[in-house]
């Protein structure tokens, strides 16, 4: 991940902690439990981040070995190389997310930038994405996020703009599907997924540092383990 010239980009802790681990921990505790009911049998679990991760990278893996996904960095389709999968610069300083993979998508992208799709034949092909993208860089920079924001709003073409987590939670999208709720001073996301009968509950506000030992005798945390923490200076 990351471009070719640079060192490989850290995807956050979303891939390994919560994609590679703790999804696939989630996921197999809901099969074990479905199995019990039908055997009535226990099992232990086994779930490691890098297995979960080597899960995750099926396609690649699989497109690898087509001879249709390069086994370094850039050249690839979902990996900020093509033209149409990427991001890009505004006039303003701020960023345009594309994402159209596919031919409607793509042509309705490029028809919002003042371009003919038929100048833009075998988009699928990586040696054409380069020159393709140092068209159309200068073309974003000719305007800002808003007013890309207002040009593509009226387009089915998969083109968004990069906000902020605050700005994320103000967009329309989101306020309309109440993905994020507030709770006392905190913003969060809301519960996932949703149900049609059952209702998660609400998450409480975010902890502050102070209230942290409190909160561990809460969750069943000995007070020689929160004394240990606090030792390690891991707590205050």
């Amino acid at each position: 991940m990351g471009p070719s010239d640079a060192p490989p980009t850290p995807p956050l802790n979303l891939v390994g902690n919560f994609g590679g681990g703790g999804t696939f921990l989630a996921m197999g505790v809901l099969a074990a439990l479905v199995e019990r009911q039908r055997s009535g049998r226990g099992q232990i679990l086994d779930v490691a981040m890098v297995d979960g991760i080597s899960v995750l990278l099926t396609q690649m893996a699989g497109w690898m070995q087509m001879g249709l996904w390069n086994r370094g960095r850039t050249g690839n389709l979902l990996d900020g190389s093509a033209y149409f999968y990427r991001c890009y610069e505004a006039a303003d300083g701020r960023h345009m997310a594309v994402g159209a993979l596919e031919r409607e998508f793509h042509d309705a992208f490029l028809a919002g930038l003042g371009l003919d799709p038929g100048d833009f034949p075998d988009y699928l092909n990586p040696d054409v994405w380069p020159d393709r993208s140092r068209r159309i860089e200068p073309i974003f920079r000719s305007r800002s996020q808003s007013e890309w924001c207002a040009i593509f709003d009226r387009l089915d073409a998969c083109v968004s703009p990069v906000l902020t987590f605050d700005e994320a939670a103000d967009h329309p999208a989101n306020r309309a599907r109440e993905a994020h709720v507030h709770s006392g001073r905190s913003l969060q996301p809301a519960p996932e997924p949703r149900f049609s009968r059952s209702t998660p509950r609400s998450p409480g506000s975010v902890v502050s540092r102070p209230d942290l030992p409190g909160s561990l005798t809460d969750w069943a945390v000995s007070e020689n383990e929160i004394r240990s923490l606090q030792q390690k200076a891991i707590i205050e």
